[in-house]
């Protein structure tokens, strides 16, 4: 259709004789580069694609020696291409954590590649994530300076790597303060202030496992802690260890029945569970220690009612019309919970 239009468009150029009526030698000539510049874009195209298949067959049968030389030499033969350079080095990169000999040839080939094609993001970016995947951050910031001050820099490249090493400057930090808080708390694995910091340090970068082995050992120099048991059940339960967080926060509730968060935790858990009963005793006490708005109120008083408990709605719905003594729907249900308790339903007609 656009070929008809542009057709169309120089029609009256064509009658007025501006334009010659057959194709020039020259626009032949381009149209016979752009031919074959395509053709040789597929061919490459195609030869990669063969490339990573050989690769992965011998990566399938272990054999990484193999699939390396196979990179390599697509490398070497299509040194021409950017993709044969990434596609060499972005597999020293997966198969080379921890081994200075491959990434060290994965920085030689990609240094090369650049010398080649230095207005090539994607082989300056590659470079300077080599160099921060190998902590070696003076690199890294050189790389980036030798990037960013070229006037073709790609702002979204360079804006990637500030990030990057943004990143983890940050994590280093938050390491450091890890170890700092952990030193601490091997001095004092009795102090809950000292324990609850090193444990949400160690949270904070991911390590939970580490976070509750800190508040294991602090809870057991120190059983009177139970903010910090609580803390513990809690990681347990978030860590998929249900039976021993349920365990711990129970055990907490036996020395003192009011602490919320662990009500709301266990409320929490046994609904997940398909425990209702148990999930509408958390709750009931979770609202007598903490209260909450009359939604919470209503919702608890409902869940009692199709319990066929109308006293345990009661208990609800009293200590809800103290907080929200304007609330009609909160005095209809009371009354209504009365009339379906036996016992308290003399006391119906006079809240209705």
């Amino acid at each position: 259709m656009k070929s008809l239009i542009a057709s169309a468009s120089l029609l009256p150029l064509l009658i007025m004789g501006l334009l010659p009526a057959q194709p020039t030698e020259k626009q032949e000539a381009d149209d016979a580069a752009i031919e074959k510049i395509n053709t040789l874009l597929a061919d490459l195209q195609k030869e990669l694609e063969q490339t990573k298949h050989r690769a992965s067959d011998l990566l399938a049968h272990g054999d990484i020696r193999g699939a390396s030389t196979v990179y390599r030499e697509m490398a070497a033969a299509r040194q021409d291409s950017i993709d044969a350079q990434l596609l060499y080095t972005d597999f020293l990169r997966d198969v080379g954590e921890g081994d200075d000999i491959a990434l060290n040839l994965a920085v030689r080939t990609l240094e090369q590649a650049i010398a080649r094609f230095p207005t090539s993001a994607k082989l300056w970016e590659n470079l300077f994530r080599i160099h921060e995947q190998r902590g070696h951050r003076e690199q890294a910031e050189q790389t980036y300076r030798d990037y960013s001050k070229r006037p073709d820099a790609d702002p979204v490249t360079v804006a990637s790597m500030a990030r990057l090493m943004k990143d983890a400057d940050e994590a280093k930090a938050q390491k450091a303060q890890a170890q700092y808080h952990t030193q601490r708390f091997e001095a004092e694995p009795e102090n809950p202030l000292i324990a609850r910091e090193a444990a949400d340090q160690l949270h904070k970068q991911g390590d939970k496992k580490g976070a509750i082995n800190i508040l294991t050992r602090h809870t057991a120099a120190n059983p009177s802690s139970l903010d910090m048991r609580v803390r513990l059940g809690i990681l347990l339960l978030d860590d998929k260890q249900n039976e021993s967080g349920e365990k711990e926060l129970l055990a907490v509730l036996r020395i003192d029945d009011e602490k919320h968060v662990a009500h709301q935790t266990l409320a929490k858990l046994y609904g997940k569970q398909n425990n209702p009963a148990a999930a509408r005793h958390h709750r009931t006490e979770l609202i007598r220690i903490r209260g909450g708005d009359e939604e919470e109120f209503i919702a608890l008083a409902q869940d009692w009612l199709a319990a066929k408990e109308p006293a345990k709605a009661m208990l609800v719905l009293e200590r809800a019309c103290m907080e929200f003594s304007e609330s009609s729907e909160l005095a209809w249900m009371l009354a209504l919970s009365a009339h379906a308790d036996p016992q308290n339903r003399e006391k119906a007609a006079a809240l209705f």
